[in-house]
């Protein structure tokens, strides 16, 4: 896995003869979200190897500092790398994989909650509502990944994600600990959650969302345009798009986003910020009689409105 993904990266970086960005790196081995660059923005061709290691790449160069790019471990690497620096340890693994058929989460928290195991490995699925007595320590890894989320909620969502997980430890008479791995230790939302300082968070917060113009200064509606055909999404997004610059006012419309694509159906988004609902109701119930009651197009336009995920 690690050869083939090395012999990828440096198919992508030997077939340029500038310098390649680590988005399209990402965007090239389909992982965008699953990638973080260290230090620098730009990997450079001309006198570079790539070495695969067991906790991402190195990409050498000849000068005396290294570029570095960690890619998300999956739960197999990090089980892997468990039981070698701790052979003598049981280790459960909780996520979607073990966790697929019925009743089985149950086993698993009930021989944790046995001492069965030394360590639980696992996902979002054990940040938060798990209650074990003798837990002394905690590890998060990759903490601000979520923070990359393309949704103005994202830092809300790793705040109370890491304060929801910081609990799990030490909730009997033993001390507990936290250990916070990530490449933005300065954020606010990490800083935040470390100290598990819900003032200075909703302070940082909510300057961000005023000047922004994001909730609660704002009221938002998600119009999603959906479709089997990429070339019909991408045309009639554009269209309301433009249709509703053009007949709303004191408003702002951000998109329409890059396809994207879910189950077999692409879809496009368009995100419109507003104050007064009327003339928003008014010309998305216009749109929803031309597309969807009359099936123009061959698309199917959806609104949500204060949607909970903007990406």
């Amino acid at each position: 896995m690690y050869m083939d993904r090395k012999t990828r990266i440096m198919e992508i970086i030997s077939s340029s003869d500038k310098p390649v960005s680590a988005s399209k790196i990402a965007k090239e081995l389909g992982v965008s979200r699953q990638i973080i660059v260290g230090d620098v923005a730009l990997l450079r061709a001309s006198g570079e190897d790539i070495t695969a290691t067991p906790r991402g790449y190195i990409l050498e160069t000849n000068r005396s500092n290294h570029y570095t790019i960690a890619v998300k471990h999956n739960n197999d690497q990090l089980e892997e790398e468990l039981k070698k620096q701790y052979p003598e340890a049981h280790i459960i693994r909780f996520d979607f994989d073990t966790t697929r058929n019925k009743n089985t989460h149950l086993k698993l928290l009930k021989d944790f909650e046995e001492h069965k195991a030394d360590i639980m490995l696992g996902t979002q699925m054990i940040a938060k509502g798990l209650d074990f007595s003798n837990v002394t320590f905690v590890g998060v890894l990759m903490a601000d990944l979520s923070l990359m989320v393309p949704d103005f909620r994202a830092s809300e969502r790793t705040f109370q994600l890491l304060c929801q997980v910081a609990g799990r430890s030490g909730r009997g008479e033993k001390q507990g600990t936290v250990m916070i791995q990530t490449f933005n230790p300065e954020h606010y939302a990490i800083k935040a959650a470390v100290k598990q300082d819900y003032d200075a968070f909703f302070k940082e917060e909510i300057a961000f969302r005023k000047k922004a113009k994001y909730p609660p200064y704002c009221h938002l509606v998600s119009v999603i345009v959906q479709s089997r055909s990429p070339k019909n999404v991408h045309s009639i997004a554009l269209d309301i798009s433009q249709y509703l610059r053009d007949h709303l006012e004191k408003v702002r419309i951000i998109g329409p986003q890059s396809t994207f694509k879910m189950q077999d159906i692409y879809r496009e988004r368009i995100l419109i910020k507003y104050i007064e609902s009327k003339p928003i109701y008014e010309q998305l119930s216009i749109i929803d009689d031309y597309y969807n009651r009359t099936r123009k197009g061959g698309v199917i336009v959806a609104c949500d409105f204060n949607p909970y995920s903007t990406y």
